[in-house]
Protein backbone atom coordinates (compact mmCIF):
# COMPACT_ATOMS: atom_id res chain seq x y z
CA UNK A 1 0.00 0.00 0.00
CA UNK A 2 1.19 3.36 -0.74
CA UNK A 3 1.54 6.09 2.27
CA UNK A 4 -0.97 8.12 -0.01
CA UNK A 5 -3.42 5.31 0.86
CA UNK A 6 -3.11 4.45 3.85
CA UNK A 7 -4.61 7.37 5.64
CA UNK A 8 -8.02 6.24 3.59
CA UNK A 9 -7.64 2.91 4.40
CA UNK A 10 -6.87 3.56 8.05
CA UNK A 11 -9.58 2.84 10.69
CA UNK A 12 -9.04 3.62 15.03
CA UNK A 13 -7.25 0.16 16.00
CA UNK A 14 -7.04 -1.41 12.19
CA UNK A 15 -5.96 -1.21 8.67
CA UNK A 16 -8.09 -2.45 5.87
CA UNK A 17 -6.73 -4.44 3.28
CA UNK A 18 -7.73 -4.50 -0.50
CA UNK A 19 -8.54 -7.24 -3.37
CA UNK A 20 -6.28 -8.26 -5.97
CA UNK A 21 -7.03 -8.25 -9.64
CA UNK A 22 -7.71 -12.15 -9.73
CA UNK A 23 -8.73 -14.98 -7.88
CA UNK A 24 -9.05 -19.01 -7.72
CA UNK A 25 -12.13 -20.87 -7.76
CA UNK A 26 -11.07 -24.23 -5.25
CA UNK A 27 -12.47 -27.17 -6.02
CA UNK A 28 -10.64 -29.88 -3.24
CA UNK A 29 -11.85 -33.19 -2.04
CA UNK A 30 -9.71 -33.46 1.35
CA UNK A 31 -12.20 -30.33 2.65
CA UNK A 32 -10.93 -26.52 3.05
CA UNK A 33 -7.66 -25.30 1.20
CA UNK A 34 -5.18 -24.67 4.01
CA UNK A 35 -1.46 -23.74 3.29
CA UNK A 36 1.73 -25.61 3.97
CA UNK A 37 3.79 -24.47 7.55
CA UNK A 38 6.96 -23.15 6.30
CA UNK A 39 5.49 -22.73 2.28
CA UNK A 40 4.23 -19.68 0.36
CA UNK A 41 -0.03 -19.93 0.47
CA UNK A 42 0.69 -19.53 -3.69
CA UNK A 43 2.95 -22.73 -4.16
CA UNK A 44 0.88 -24.96 -1.99
CA UNK A 45 -1.89 -23.68 -4.16
CA UNK A 46 0.00 -24.87 -7.14
CA UNK A 47 0.56 -28.03 -5.23
CA UNK A 48 -3.47 -28.73 -6.38
CA UNK A 49 -4.53 -30.19 -9.75
CA UNK A 50 -4.91 -27.24 -12.09
CA UNK A 51 -8.54 -28.45 -12.46
CA UNK A 52 -9.48 -27.54 -8.66
CA UNK A 53 -7.57 -24.22 -8.68
CA UNK A 54 -9.25 -22.64 -11.99
CA UNK A 55 -8.04 -19.44 -12.03
CA UNK A 56 -10.40 -15.91 -12.96
CA UNK A 57 -9.11 -12.27 -14.18
CA UNK A 58 -11.96 -9.64 -12.19
CA UNK A 59 -10.86 -7.02 -13.06
CA UNK A 60 -14.40 -6.28 -14.79
CA UNK A 61 -16.11 -7.46 -11.49
CA UNK A 62 -16.54 -11.24 -10.85
CA UNK A 63 -19.92 -13.14 -9.15
CA UNK A 64 -18.65 -15.38 -6.19
CA UNK A 65 -21.46 -17.86 -5.88
CA UNK A 66 -22.84 -19.87 -2.66
CA UNK A 67 -21.50 -23.40 -2.28
CA UNK A 68 -17.75 -22.26 -3.67
CA UNK A 69 -14.92 -21.20 -2.20
CA UNK A 70 -12.59 -18.28 -3.40
CA UNK A 71 -9.40 -17.48 -2.73
CA UNK A 72 -8.52 -13.79 -3.85
CA UNK A 73 -4.48 -12.27 -3.35
CA UNK A 74 -4.92 -9.08 -1.28
CA UNK A 75 -2.84 -6.14 -2.64
CA UNK A 76 -1.01 -5.34 0.67
CA UNK A 77 1.63 -7.68 2.21
CA UNK A 78 3.99 -7.77 5.37
CA UNK A 79 7.08 -7.47 6.10
CA UNK A 80 8.87 -8.41 9.12
CA UNK A 81 12.11 -8.04 10.57
CA UNK A 82 14.30 -11.19 12.25
CA UNK A 83 13.68 -11.78 16.02
CA UNK A 84 10.46 -8.90 15.83
CA UNK A 85 7.38 -10.50 18.24
CA UNK A 86 4.38 -9.47 15.42
CA UNK A 87 1.02 -10.35 16.44
CA UNK A 88 -1.20 -9.90 13.54
CA UNK A 89 -5.01 -10.99 13.49
CA UNK A 90 -8.13 -10.31 11.09
CA UNK A 91 -11.63 -9.25 11.37
CA UNK A 92 -14.34 -8.69 8.45
CA UNK A 93 -15.86 -5.57 8.08
CA UNK A 94 -18.87 -4.80 8.75
CA UNK A 95 -21.20 -4.55 5.88
CA UNK A 96 -20.06 -8.03 4.25
CA UNK A 97 -20.62 -9.53 7.51
CA UNK A 98 -24.59 -8.90 7.09
CA UNK A 99 -24.40 -10.47 3.59
CA UNK A 100 -23.25 -13.75 5.85
CA UNK A 101 -19.76 -13.90 3.90
CA UNK A 102 -17.50 -15.99 5.31
CA UNK A 103 -13.59 -15.11 4.99
CA UNK A 104 -10.65 -16.21 6.49
CA UNK A 105 -7.34 -14.46 6.15
CA UNK A 106 -4.17 -17.07 5.26
CA UNK A 107 -0.46 -15.70 5.47
CA UNK A 108 2.68 -16.93 3.99
CA UNK A 109 4.42 -19.80 5.94
CA UNK A 110 2.17 -20.47 8.19
CA UNK A 111 -1.13 -22.35 7.91
CA UNK A 112 -3.00 -20.04 10.59
CA UNK A 113 -6.39 -18.37 9.86
CA UNK A 114 -6.71 -14.73 10.57
CA UNK A 115 -4.22 -14.55 12.84
CA UNK A 116 -0.83 -15.66 14.65
CA UNK A 117 2.00 -14.69 16.12
CA UNK A 118 5.29 -15.11 15.17
CA UNK A 119 9.24 -14.17 15.37
CA UNK A 120 11.03 -14.91 12.55
CA UNK A 121 14.58 -16.01 12.64
CA UNK A 122 15.57 -13.21 9.24
CA UNK A 123 13.75 -10.63 7.01
CA UNK A 124 10.32 -11.95 5.75
CA UNK A 125 8.06 -10.47 3.31
CA UNK A 126 4.52 -12.06 3.55
CA UNK A 127 1.84 -12.48 0.96
CA UNK A 128 -1.74 -12.72 1.98
CA UNK A 129 -5.10 -14.32 0.62
CA UNK A 130 -8.65 -14.19 1.22
CA UNK A 131 -10.44 -17.20 1.77
CA UNK A 132 -13.82 -16.02 0.29
CA UNK A 133 -16.84 -18.03 1.04
CA UNK A 134 -20.57 -16.85 0.63
CA UNK A 135 -22.99 -18.55 2.84
CA UNK A 136 -26.56 -16.93 2.56
CA UNK A 137 -26.17 -14.50 -1.12
CA UNK A 138 -24.18 -14.47 -3.93
CA UNK A 139 -21.89 -11.38 -4.21
CA UNK A 140 -19.85 -9.38 -6.79
CA UNK A 141 -16.34 -8.32 -5.89
CA UNK A 142 -13.83 -5.92 -7.64
CA UNK A 143 -10.40 -5.08 -7.47
CA UNK A 144 -9.46 -2.78 -4.44
CA UNK A 145 -12.42 -3.90 -2.44
CA UNK A 146 -11.96 -3.77 1.25
CA UNK A 147 -13.42 -6.84 3.02
CA UNK A 148 -11.33 -7.47 6.08
CA UNK A 149 -9.53 -5.20 7.93
CA UNK A 150 -5.96 -6.22 10.24
CA UNK A 151 -4.63 -5.28 13.81
CA UNK A 152 -1.34 -5.68 14.49
CA UNK A 153 0.84 -5.55 17.83
CA UNK A 154 4.29 -6.26 19.07
CA UNK A 155 3.85 -8.36 21.70
CA UNK A 156 0.64 -10.64 22.53
CA UNK A 157 -2.65 -8.31 23.01
CA UNK A 158 -3.69 -7.84 26.27
CA UNK A 159 -7.16 -8.75 27.37
CA UNK A 160 -8.85 -6.93 30.68
CA UNK A 161 -10.00 -9.26 33.06
CA UNK A 162 -13.66 -8.68 34.86
CA UNK A 163 -12.81 -6.58 37.71
CA UNK A 164 -10.53 -4.46 34.99
CA UNK A 165 -13.73 -3.97 32.93
CA UNK A 166 -16.32 -3.72 35.85
CA UNK A 167 -13.25 -0.71 36.68
CA UNK A 168 -13.80 0.71 33.12
CA UNK A 169 -17.93 0.73 33.24
CA UNK A 170 -17.76 3.12 36.30
CA UNK A 171 -15.17 5.60 34.58
CA UNK A 172 -16.54 4.90 31.09
CA UNK A 173 -19.96 3.32 30.78
CA UNK A 174 -19.61 0.34 28.39
CA UNK A 175 -23.46 -0.34 28.10
CA UNK A 176 -26.52 2.18 27.83
CA UNK A 177 -29.81 1.34 27.80
CA UNK A 178 -31.16 2.05 24.26
CA UNK A 179 -34.77 3.87 25.27
CA UNK A 180 -33.20 5.86 28.07
CA UNK A 181 -29.18 6.50 27.79
CA UNK A 182 -28.45 5.32 31.39
CA UNK A 183 -25.63 3.35 31.77
CA UNK A 184 -26.10 -0.38 32.65
CA UNK A 185 -24.31 -3.27 34.83
CA UNK A 186 -22.35 -5.16 33.56
CA UNK A 187 -23.07 -9.07 33.50
CA UNK A 188 -20.14 -11.49 33.32
CA UNK A 189 -19.98 -15.26 31.76
CA UNK A 190 -17.87 -17.97 33.86
CA UNK A 191 -14.92 -17.34 31.63
CA UNK A 192 -14.84 -13.06 32.54
CA UNK A 193 -16.44 -12.00 29.25
CA UNK A 194 -19.27 -9.70 29.36
CA UNK A 195 -22.70 -11.07 28.52
CA UNK A 196 -24.43 -9.50 25.00
CA UNK A 197 -28.39 -9.69 25.43
CA UNK A 198 -31.21 -9.89 22.65
CA UNK A 199 -33.57 -7.01 21.81
CA UNK A 200 -36.29 -9.16 20.05
CA UNK A 201 -39.00 -5.84 21.17
CA UNK A 202 -37.66 -4.04 18.36
CA UNK A 203 -36.68 -0.97 20.10
CA UNK A 204 -35.20 0.95 17.86
CA UNK A 205 -36.84 -1.08 14.31
CA UNK A 206 -40.39 -0.41 14.60
CA UNK A 207 -41.24 -3.94 16.43
CA UNK A 208 -38.82 -5.97 13.84
CA UNK A 209 -36.90 -8.08 15.79
CA UNK A 210 -34.94 -10.22 13.39
CA UNK A 211 -34.53 -10.32 9.15
CA UNK A 212 -34.11 -13.77 7.86
CA UNK A 213 -32.00 -14.14 4.67
CA UNK A 214 -34.17 -15.31 1.95
CA UNK A 215 -33.35 -17.23 -1.16
CA UNK A 216 -32.27 -14.58 -4.09
CA UNK A 217 -30.22 -15.85 -6.73
CA UNK A 218 -30.17 -12.14 -7.93
CA UNK A 219 -25.93 -11.64 -6.82
CA UNK A 220 -25.27 -8.06 -4.57
CA UNK A 221 -22.51 -5.87 -5.94
CA UNK A 222 -20.49 -5.14 -2.76
CA UNK A 223 -19.08 -1.91 -4.47
CA UNK A 224 -22.25 -0.41 -4.79
CA UNK A 225 -24.45 1.22 -1.79
CA UNK A 226 -28.11 1.05 -1.13
CA UNK A 227 -28.25 -1.00 -4.55
CA UNK A 228 -30.05 -4.06 -3.39
CA UNK A 229 -33.57 -3.59 -2.02
CA UNK A 230 -33.38 -5.10 2.23
CA UNK A 231 -37.37 -6.61 1.08
CA UNK A 232 -35.52 -8.65 -1.86
CA UNK A 233 -33.20 -10.21 0.09
CA UNK A 234 -34.57 -10.26 4.01
CA UNK A 235 -38.21 -11.25 5.62
CA UNK A 236 -38.75 -9.19 9.05
CA UNK A 237 -39.51 -11.09 12.16
CA UNK A 238 -41.85 -9.37 14.48
CA UNK A 239 -41.23 -10.23 18.73
CA UNK A 240 -41.06 -11.18 21.55
CA UNK A 241 -39.99 -14.73 20.66
CA UNK A 242 -37.81 -15.92 17.62
CA UNK A 243 -37.65 -19.33 16.58
CA UNK A 244 -34.53 -20.00 14.73
CA UNK A 245 -34.27 -22.76 12.70
CA UNK A 246 -31.01 -24.82 11.76
CA UNK A 247 -29.11 -23.75 8.70
CA UNK A 248 -31.26 -20.07 8.67
CA UNK A 249 -29.25 -16.65 8.66
CA UNK A 250 -30.73 -14.11 10.71
CA UNK A 251 -29.75 -10.89 11.93
CA UNK A 252 -30.41 -9.55 15.31
CA UNK A 253 -29.64 -6.75 17.43
CA UNK A 254 -28.12 -6.22 21.15
CA UNK A 255 -30.51 -5.15 23.88
CA UNK A 256 -27.53 -2.95 24.78
CA UNK A 257 -25.62 -0.05 23.20
CA UNK A 258 -22.62 -0.25 23.37
CA UNK A 259 -19.93 2.54 23.63
CA UNK A 260 -16.44 2.06 23.43
CA UNK A 261 -14.13 4.33 24.81
CA UNK A 262 -11.23 5.96 22.89
CA UNK A 263 -8.93 3.76 24.75
CA UNK A 264 -10.42 0.45 24.14
CA UNK A 265 -11.42 -1.83 21.67
CA UNK A 266 -13.16 -5.20 22.00
CA UNK A 267 -13.99 -9.15 20.05
CA UNK A 268 -17.05 -10.30 20.17
CA UNK A 269 -17.05 -14.22 20.25
CA UNK A 270 -17.57 -15.49 16.32
CA UNK A 271 -18.71 -18.92 17.37
CA UNK A 272 -21.23 -19.69 20.73
CA UNK A 273 -23.49 -21.76 22.75
CA UNK A 274 -24.37 -18.75 24.56
CA UNK A 275 -28.27 -19.14 23.96
CA UNK A 276 -28.07 -20.98 20.90
CA UNK A 277 -24.95 -23.12 19.19
CA UNK A 278 -23.63 -21.81 15.92
CA UNK A 279 -22.29 -19.17 14.35
CA UNK A 280 -22.76 -15.59 15.52
CA UNK A 281 -21.01 -12.94 14.31
CA UNK A 282 -19.02 -13.10 10.63
CA UNK A 283 -17.74 -9.42 11.99
CA UNK A 284 -16.55 -9.87 15.17
CA UNK A 285 -14.73 -6.51 15.98
CA UNK A 286 -15.83 -3.50 18.15
CA UNK A 287 -13.79 -0.66 17.05
CA UNK A 288 -12.49 2.24 20.04
CA UNK A 289 -15.35 5.09 19.97
CA UNK A 290 -18.22 2.77 18.27
CA UNK A 291 -21.74 3.80 19.41
CA UNK A 292 -23.86 1.88 18.56
CA UNK A 293 -26.32 -1.43 19.04
CA UNK A 294 -24.33 -4.79 18.42
CA UNK A 295 -25.35 -6.38 14.96
CA UNK A 296 -25.80 -10.30 15.75
CA UNK A 297 -24.97 -12.46 12.61
CA UNK A 298 -26.61 -15.55 13.21
CA UNK A 299 -25.97 -19.18 11.67
CA UNK A 300 -27.78 -21.64 14.10
CA UNK A 301 -26.79 -24.93 14.03
CA UNK A 302 -29.69 -25.77 15.74
CA UNK A 303 -33.62 -24.91 15.79
CA UNK A 304 -34.34 -22.95 18.95
CA UNK A 305 -36.83 -20.44 20.12
CA UNK A 306 -34.81 -17.37 21.45
CA UNK A 307 -36.47 -14.92 23.79
CA UNK A 308 -36.14 -10.97 24.44
CA UNK A 309 -33.35 -10.52 26.44
CA UNK A 310 -31.21 -13.30 26.74
CA UNK A 311 -27.61 -14.00 26.47
CA UNK A 312 -26.27 -14.28 22.49
CA UNK A 313 -22.59 -13.96 22.79
CA UNK A 314 -19.86 -12.89 25.07
CA UNK A 315 -17.49 -9.81 24.54
CA UNK A 316 -13.86 -9.22 25.62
Amino acid sequence: MKPEDIASHAQPSSLDTTLGNELFILDTDQGRFKNVPGQSVYRTLLGLPKRQRERKDITDGYVLNTGFSYLVPLEERVRMSAGQNLTIKSSPKSSPGRLFLDMRVMYDFTDCFNGFSLIPSEDREMQMWLLLEPQAFNVIIHPGLALNQLRFANAPVSRLGPHEIAAAFKQDPLYLDQQTGAPLAPMFSASGELYVHLDLIGRRSSGIAALRARKNPEPIDLTKKNAAPPDDYFDAIKGPTLTMKRGEHYLVASKEIVKMPHHLCAELRPDSDVGVRGKINYADFVDQGFANTIVCHLQPHETVQLEDGMAISTMD
